[in-house]
């Protein structure tokens, strides 16, 4: 039962991403099921079937949250801004990406599968700008000045901030990425530079990663 309640609680918490935080769709619209199911448990605890659970969160996430529209709505959801809701979401976002990423590099078959070695303190992660968020006007790169604040162009360190890495350049931050035990920031390092059409490439990984993640 335990590994059941683990499951359970782990689906729901990426349904609950993609259909209240980012595609803001109503609760009430699911709380029949958690009621039904919860009621379920209790009384059929050995004859409860978490298949059914995920059947029917999938058919409202279908109708509600599509792939196009939770797409369309992390775009906009995750550009960051200065604020402590957008950071915790964006930070919630990279760290469950960082779980799955194992998972993702080897093929995506199968029911979304963490690394449950790895725990992240949402509360020490710092965001990184991987083109800086403040750069010397000297330095400044017009196509990535526009996208400073995409989700393409952020990660995470992990349990400490990031003024080491500060406003320093791409190359001055390669070394970092490189030896950084998130997989996210190393992946970086493979980057000859850091210019849009690396930018869109990132981009579009991260979001084609969050459609088979966040997701029932």
């Amino acid at each position: 039962m335990e590994r059941q309640f683990i499951e359970i609680i782990d689906i729901l918490e990426r349904f609950a991403f993609r259909y209240i935080t980012i595609v803001g769709a109503h609760a009430e619209k699911i709380s029949t099921i958690y009621y039904d199911h919860a009621k379920l448990i209790r009384q059929t605890p050995q004859e409860y079937k978490i298949p059914t659970l995920r059947n029917e969160l999938k058919a409202v996430q279908e109708k509600y949250a599509p792939d196009e529209t939770f797409e369309s709505l992390l775009i906009q959801k995750l550009s960051y801004q200065d604020n402590s809701s957008k950071k915790i979401i964006i930070r919630h976002f990279l760290t469950t990406l960082e779980d799955h990423v194992e998972w993702y590099s080897n093929g995506a078959n199968g029911k979304p599968k963490p690394n449950e070695i790895s725990i992240f303190d949402l509360s020490k992660v710092t965001i990184e700008h991987i083109y800086p968020q403040n750069i010397s006007s000297a330095s400044v790169i017009e196509d990535l000045e526009l996208v400073k604040n995409d989700i393409g162009n952020l990660s995470f360190w992990p349990g400490r901030n990031n003024n080491s890495a500060g406003n320093k350049s791409f190359a001055e931050k390669k070394s970092l990425y490189e030896q950084s035990n998130v997989t996210l920031n190393r992946e970086l390092a493979k980057f000859l530079d850091w210019d849009k059409q690396n930018f869109q490439q990132r981009r579009d990984k991260l979001l084609k990663m969050a459609k088979k993640i966040f997701t029932v």
